[in-house]
């Protein structure tokens, strides 16, 4: 089961207006809490930072969330999907992960593992220290089974509370807190190790400028306690070089396998043994160097002891030691080369620091392998290391000089723009081409081995070049092991890598900026090489608290926040990148303003007709975040007039208006609060106002006379306690046109209180601004009013008509003077009249310049009337006049309605048959189709225009007589006329002929439709062209109406033969039929039998 609650910054929970806020979130906060874990017996508590915003384009803000499950697990698997389900789905928010302070909360619900610690050894012992204190709580101790005692619970060091611990990255942070978690119950990842509201954490791991894992405080001193107890445990009870007997020739002792070497690595592994798991691996078997963990400076390096250069010939193995760091000049040396059946020991007592040693009268199997156990001792110390050693074919012989040994390295080095190793072999024989196998490794300044290149292939002389990134600077050291036909040498070689190679080119990509509001420093960094991956990186800016970032965000935008802001001034930001050296640069920037400083750009203004206090409020250098609680009071003296909250983001540069009742004349202030509830922060500013006796206001607005061409206003005072205007004063009157240029300005000055009334400027037609400036004594008032100088071209925008049926004459009115509008208010002087006498008259208002208008209860007989209509603009009449028709209406088709298929549209024109009346010229027309009375589908609306009623409208029925409904409305009416017409089936047939009269010089033909109940059209037009074998003879076209087809015409045709093809054009699409005519002294005049053929022709 489990629960998860969200608190806001401050402590308020955001499910709750009522509840008070949690004072331990506030503390949390205030220190800087990523990430708090406390078990609390029956279930696990998780408080976890994190960021939120409503939309993109709104600022994040800090919240925290509270969780609790069962177990550790739990939270793992239940907290994200938990927390998305709450800020998403019920507070309609979206996560922000992209700022430094959130990568423990991206690193927790993305279920990764953070940076592992390097320096175990720390860990290891604060985990002691932990496992010491809950042991000695319960009252248990333990035994070894080499009668040492468990230092988990005898250590006898008290262990502070809280133990602290720093770290140089929040990923680091994240990593430490999942090692020790299982040990310590509860652990804290904040900014601010030493809080007091922190203390009942087992743990608490504070980010900041930290290289690795760093104890701190008292913490550190406890570990060391632990060491030096440890280190006095494990001291031997008698030094190895105090047994005198044993030597042999060469100043050695030899042992027995249960001899002191046994029991020191039986020792080495029931202390170590739980270290040796994260150790590193050399043929298999873990390093065991600096077997003392608790030396004298607790903060050296390990020591490693490596084997080096092994060589087994005739019987003897020899070989060579050497370590990360100098070995003493004196020591003890004990080793132990065994297999499975055989071992043998040595111990050598070195006096000059020559640490190459021999096992005489080893007798070793070919091709078998041995282990080498080797252990140094000196002043209190014991450094150990194991390797595997596999002899070749045993020679008995005097040796002879070996190939491997001639082989050298030269010009070992590292290039830093490539990242690669390089060296030189040479004097590599030709019997070692193609069969000897190379391993290289490299000893960094700091003792730590690192494998470059394993089984390469040695082709001869050659300059070899392998990948190998390093981060530290110094000199190092070369390994080159060599293999050949069972034989082996390792050969080394020091280079030296200065700081200036390792550089990775740090600069700034975008250079810091300070954000007022969101009191942040941003800027970005680049690189120009890699980044090691342990690299830390630290901000700093003077007087402000060193900041950790993340290496890995390089290339992407940064920020530092300064919870208390910066005051305005140039500073500096200096950046630093470390690993193994250190890399700096710095940029500096301006802050030009504190936060939270707003400004009036104006002062505040009283209007005394309103009584509102109007003022602006802007953000100085953008230093106001959107969110901030703007507190504005009126004040008069100590006392508040009026107050009023706005949120920053909905006033910034609009006016606005607050209501402090009357004000009489005297010094007010604007007092201005600005609250910050993300930083708890406030600024407070005040912008004095003045309100004086006298505002100068307009009594009469201006108004331009077009006749007489002035401009009159009056003026007052707009006080309350309307006090008369000075008697004496100068006053300055301007005249502005649109474009702002002053146009006109006069002075005058007052005497007796007796103030100008009118100007006159000599203007042209347009819009102006007036501007009347008052000075008496140190005082000046001023007011701003408009007028319009309009020109004025009064016109009707719709109408007149008259609606019979209402009774009303409609008509609408408009400036046809481009740029101008008629004015807001005056009166429509409207008369009705024909050309005998007056109809009707009557004065109609305008308000809000709306001269739509009608005159009600008009009774007309039919026939042409006007209307006119007359009003004042600017002390100037103007007026118009329009005639309009109360119609006789009796619609009728004038033509048509015809189809014509070739456009498959029906066509007619419609005409008013009335004597002495037209259809109206604007008016709809409603279309419908009829067949047998019935719609055949929708109707058709067609508005007309400019009297135009002739029409082509499409139809799509199937071939029969329908019925055409034309409905138009005027007068208020409504007026329909139908009239049928064909969709006709054509089949064209010559009935008779055609015959040719040669007496009389015609012929003579007619036409029939053969199409079944279907006639030919009442009118059309019979094309008949006569040709023969020479080509056109004569082309006639004939009209016809009523239906009469049987035609004849005059032709002279000469005796031949003809083919005659008869057209008719209309009603369809064209249709031709042709016979053949022969013209003959033999032939009958009265009888043609012709062939005969119908043809549809193609539409032109």
């Amino acid at each position: 089961m489990s629960d998860i609650r969200i608190y806001g910054s401050q402590g308020q929970p955001l499910d709750s207006e009522t509840d008070s806020p949690d004072q331990r979130i506030k503390d949390f906060f205030f220190d800087g809490v990523r990430l708090a874990i406390q078990d609390r017996g029956t279930e696990v508590e998780a408080t976890v930072f994190f960021r939120a915003r409503e939309s993109e384009a709104s600022r994040s803000e800090q919240y925290y969330a509270v969780y609790r499950a069962n177990s550790i697990r739990d939270i793992g698997r239940g907290f994200h999907a938990d927390l998305v389900d709450l800020v998403e789905g019920k507070y309609g928010m979206e996560l922000v992960t992209s700022t430094d302070d959130t990568t423990i909360f991206q690193l927790l619900v993305e279920n990764e593992q953070g940076r592992t610690p390097t320096n175990t050894r720390d860990l290891d012992d604060l985990k002691t220290l932990l496992r010491d204190s809950q042991s000695s709580s319960l009252g248990g101790s333990s035994e070894s089974t080499l009668g040492i005692k468990d230092e988990a619970t005898t250590t006898g060091v008290q262990a502070p509370q809280p133990l602290k611990v720093g770290v140089g990255s929040y990923r680091l942070a994240f990593g430490v807190l999942l090692e020790v978690t299982a040990d310590a119950g509860s652990v804290v990842i904040a900014e601010n190790a030493d809080s007091s509201r922190l203390s009942d954490f087992t743990i608490v791991i504070e980010e900041g400028p930290y290289n690795g894992v760093t104890l701190l405080g008292e913490t550190e001193q406890a570990v060391q306690n632990l060491r030096e107890r440890r280190r006095q445990r494990r001291q031997p009870a008698g030094a190895v070089a105090s047994d005198p007997g044993l030597l042999d020739r060469h100043g050695t002792k030899v042992y027995g396998i249960a001899g002191v070497f046994g029991i020191l690595a039986l020792t080495v592994l029931a202390l170590y043994g739980s270290a040796l798991a994260g150790m590193p691996i050399v043929d298999g078997l873990p390093l065991m160097g600096g077997g003392d963990d608790g030396g004298d400076d607790a903060s050296a390096p390990e020591v490693e002891l490596q084997v080096d250069n092994s060589l087994y010939q005739n019987n003897r193995l020899s070989f060579s030691l050497s370590a990360n760091d100098s070995l003493p000049q004196r020591a003890i040396v004990g080793a132990r080369l065994s297999n499975q059946t055989r071992h043998w020991s040595n111990e050598w007592t070195v006096t000059d620091g020559s640490y190459t040693l021999t096992f005489d009268n080893a007798t070793l199997d070919a091709n078998s392998t041995y282990r080498l156990s080797v252990n140094v001792s000196y002043d209190n110390r014991t450094l150990s290391t194991e390797t595997a050693v596999t002899p070749g074919n045993q020679s008995t012989s005097t040796p002879t000089p070996s190939s491997l040994d001639q082989v050298t390295i030269e010009n070992a080095g590292y290039d830093s723009d490539n990242n690669d190793i390089t060296f030189d072999l040479r004097n590599v024989d030709a019997s070692l081409a193609g069969n000897t196998s190379m391993n290289v490794t490299r000893t960094t300044p700091s003792g730590s081995s690192v494998d470059v290149r394993s089984d390469v292939s040695i082709g001869g002389n050659v300059t070899e070049s392998f990948p190998d990134t390093i981060s530290e600077a110094g000199e190092h050291t070369l390994r080159v092991a060599l293999t050949h036909d069972g034989e082996s040498r390792t050969i080394t070689k020091s280079f030296n890598v200065p700081e200036a190679a390792l550089s990775v080119g740090l600069q700034f990509r975008q250079a810091p900026s300070y954000d007022p509001a969101t009191r942040q420093v941003t800027f970005t960094l680049g690189n120009e090489s890699t980044i090691p991956e342990n690299a830390t990186l630290t901000s700093n800016i003077t007087d402000v608290p060193l900041t950790n970032h993340d290496s890995s965000r390089i290339g992407s935008a940064m920020n530092v926040t300064i919870g208390d802001g910066l005051d305005p001034g140039n500073y500096t930001l200096d950046v630093t990148l470390a690993s193994a050296t250190e890399e700096s640069i710095n940029e500096t920037f301006a802050v030009t303003t504190r936060p939270l400083s707003v400004e009036s750009p104006s002062p505040p203004t009283y209007d005394p007709p309103t009584r509102n206090v109007s003022f602006t409020l802007q953000s100085i250098g953008g230093s106001v975040p959107a969110d901030a609680n703007v507190t504005v009071d009126v004040m008069e003296g100590d006392s508040v007039r009026v107050s009023r909250t706005y949120s920053f983001g909905a006033i910034e540069g609009e006016s606005q208006q607050l209501d402090p009742g009357i004000l009489e004349a005297g010094q007010y202030g604007l007092e201005v609060l600005v609250e910050d509830p993300t930083f708890d922060a406030e600024n407070e500013t005040t912008v004095p106002f003045n309100v004086s006796d006298v505002y100068l206001g307009f009594s009469d607005e201006p108004s331009h006379n077009e006749t007489t061409g002035k401009v009159t206003f009056g003026l007052t005072n707009e006080m309350h306690n309307r006090k008369p205007l000075p008697e004496e004063a100068t006053m300055n009157v301007s005249v502005l046109n649109e474009s702002g240029v002053e146009v006109f300005r006069d002075s005058s000055d007052v005497t007796n209180g007796k103030y100008p009334k009118r100007i006159d400027p000599e203007i042209t037609d347009g819009h102006y601004d007036l501007m009347v400036t008052l000075i008496h004594g140190d005082q000046t008032y001023t007011v701003n009013g408009s007028f319009v100088n309009r020109k004025t071209d009064l016109a009707f925008a719709d109408g007149p008509d008259y609606n019979a049926t209402a009774k009303q004459v409609t008509f609408n009115m408009t400036n046809a003077a481009d740029g101008f509008d008629l004015p807001e208010e005056t009166t429509m002087n409207v008369l009705v009249s024909d050309d005998d006498s007056q109809k009707v008259s009557e004065d109609i208002p305008v308000t809000d310049g709306n001269y739509t208008a009608s005159i009600d209860e008009v009774d007309l007989e039919k026939g042409t009337y006007n209307l006119s209509v007359v009003i004042d603009g600017d002390g100037q009449g103007y007026s118009v006049e329009q005639s309009f028709v109360y119609r006789n209406v009796s619609l009728k088709f004038s033509e048509g309605p015809e189809y014509n298929a070739t456009s498959g549209e029906v066509a007619f024109n419609m005409t008013n048959a009335a004597a002495g009346f037209d259809l109206p010229e604007e008016t709809t027309m409603v279309v419908e189709w009829l067949e047998d009375d019935f719609p055949t589908g929708d109707s058709t609306v067609v508005n007309v225009t400019d009297g135009a009623y002739n029409r082509s409208i499409a139809f799509d029925e199937d071939n029969g007589t329908y019925t055409a409904n034309v409905t138009i409305e005027a007068n208020g009416k409504h007026y329909s006329e139908e009239k049928p017409f064909v969709k006709r089936n054509v089949s064209l047939n010559v009935s008779y002929g055609p015959t040719y009269d040669e007496s009389a010089g015609e012929l003579r033909l007619n036409l029939t439709n053969d199409a079944e109940n279907f006639s030919l059209p009442q009118t059309n037009r019979m094309a008949v062209s006569v040709t023969n074998t020479s080509g056109p003879v004569n082309a006639t076209t004939l009209n016809v109406t009523n239906g009469n087809y049987n035609r004849s015409f005059p032709v002279t045709l000469d005796d031949s033969n003809y083919t005659v093809s008869v057209t008719i054009q209309r009603h369809s699409a064209p249709v031709t039929v042709s016979v053949d005519l022969t013209v003959g002294a033999d032939e009958a005049d009265q009888q043609n039998v012709a062939r005969q053929f119908v043809a549809r022709a193609r539409a032109t």
